[in-house]
């Protein structure tokens, strides 16, 4: 009960926006930022998810860093599931983390790493396991690590009013930084 009633404060009645035609569409609303980046003069490690609501979905993106600081690799949330009256929530993300060469591949490709989480959100944290997929090598046993995220305070990289206006400004943002897969 107590789960309940925290997952249902912090995601109070949504606002609408109202159409020409009258139509009421829930507003796009900034969840939060959940992170356990750490950074050096020169470099960051670490996840970050930033997560958007529009009722009923949530969406987002994942950004993993494991080396210089800047334009850190980023990956729109994809099977996203999220139950609001026990907080659980999962998903998966395909990055592109760096060059991939194996026997397979004896000149560098693009890196398909894909992503996977199983959690809990709550109003100031994400937890859960996160696993780490070599897409090229599947049969390949994958990383997998528990991760603790806290809400830190950052201004969201996307402001939108519907979920479209978002994924149009998020499709922008992973042209650079996306998967190339």
């Amino acid at each position: 009960m107590l789960v309940f009633s925290a997952v249902a404060f912090w995601f109070p009645h949504t606002p609408s926006v109202k159409q020409s035609s009258e139509k009421v569409i829930p507003r796009t609303i900034y969840v939060g930022q959940f992170s356990n980046m750490t950074f050096t003069e020169e470099h960051a490690y670490g996840v970050s998810v930033a997560l958007w609501r529009q009722d009923p979905s949530v969406f987002g993106l994942l950004d993993y860093a494991e080396g210089l600081y800047g334009d850190t690799p980023s990956g729109m949330l994809e099977d996203v599931k999220f139950d609001s009256s026990s907080g659980k929530i999962s998903f998966s993300a395909k990055l592109t983390t760096g060059l991939h060469t194996c026997v397979q591949h004896k000149d560098p490709v693009p890196s398909r790493d894909l992503f996977k989480f199983e959690g809990t959100l709550a109003k100031d944290r994400l937890e859960g396991t996160l696993t780490r997929f070599d897409a090229w090598h599947m049969e390949q046993k994958p990383q997998t690590g528990k991760v603790t995220l806290k809400k830190v305070d950052e201004v969201p990289l996307i402001e939108a009013q519907s979920y479209a206006e978002w994924k149009l400004k998020a499709i922008e943002i992973l042209k650079l930084r996306g998967a190339k897969w």
